[in-house]
């Protein structure tokens, strides 16, 4: 299906999506890139590309907090609203669901380790750690086996803060 979102895209960003949805399953990517460059933007469009794309796909979305996971969902619902391809959303559960079934599910890295545990990202969906410098290597080990029965693919981007943690390494 094609959707036209009001994006005015940078050449990196094409790039990037480019690079992302053409590689392997189980592939990982990293986006490293400078405050308000767009990272984003870039992972809501590919998750939503994912969504639409996949029937039945289950992505995820890791905020390092509450707070910025709200944001995000807004933003991402707001960009579907007007589509025909949104059935239900919910911000006090956090998760959009479409109408081919496509699920996606938005978590904060604030949340207690055992409450993102057992999700599995299936069916063309993936998993994106946004602003990836400021989450623990903790929650990176809690949700990595969501990706491993179905390979999904796996985002991080940041800001560059630090040389340490799994985002670095």
């Amino acid at each position: 299906m094609k959707i036209k979102l009001n994006i005015q895209w940078r050449d990196y960003q094409l790039n990037t999506l480019s690079t992302i949805l053409s590689a392997n399953e189980g592939t990982s990517h990293i986006i490293r890139s400078p405050r308000q460059a767009g990272k984003t933007t870039l992972i809501q469009a590919l998750i939503l590309h994912c969504a639409i794309n996949h029937k039945n796909s289950i992505s995820i979305f890791v905020e390092p907090t509450v707070r910025q996971c709200k944001k995000v969902f807004r933003e991402l619902r707001g960009m579907m609203e007007k589509l025909p391809i949104l059935k239900t959303s919910s911000e006090s559960t956090m998760d959009i669901t479409l109408t081919n079934g496509s699920q996606i599910i938005f978590l904060s890295a604030e949340s207690d380790i055992a409450a993102l545990q057992g999700y599995t990202v299936k069916n063309g969906g993936i998993l994106v750690f946004d602003e990836a410098a400021f989450i623990g290597d903790d929650i990176f080990q809690a949700l990595a086996p969501s990706t491993d029965v179905y390979r999904a693919k796996t985002i991080f981007t940041s800001t560059p803060r630090f040389r340490a943690g799994t985002f670095y390494n």
